[in-house]
């Protein structure tokens, strides 16, 4: 069962005490994720992604036009920075990554 709270940002969910050993309250953002996508044209870029997220962006990153050399120092430099944030970073194909922050989930299908 969920309940609302009065500012309506927050969503109270009774989860079974054995989920992930958890209490049985868990709070959760009700806000609508914003997906930002870069091009990639160089190293300058894993900055701007990083800051997307820490802004609670999630980043899909096409390194499509850049070097293989270079995307996989952007792939390095954006995988170090998660990391140390609690992000995920996620390969979709060989030229595409997907960083999220911390309260979001990936599942692939």
């Amino acid at each position: 069962m969920a309940a609302r709270s009065s500012k309506a940002q927050l969503e109270r969910f009774d989860l079974p005490s054995s989920d992930l050993n958890h209490s049985s309250l868990t709070w959760a953002m009700q806000a609508s994720p914003t997906i930002s996508v870069i091009n990639a044209s160089g190293l300058g870029d894993a900055g701007s992604a990083i800051d997307l997220v820490r802004s609670q962006h999630v980043v899909l990153i096409n390194c499509a036009g850049i070097e293989q050399g270079l995307a996989q120092r952007l792939n390095d430099m954006i995988c170090g920075a998660l990391t140390a944030l609690g992000g995920q970073l996620h390969s979709i194909s060989p030229t595409l990554l997907l960083a999220c922050p911390t309260l979001s989930r990936v599942h692939t299908i």
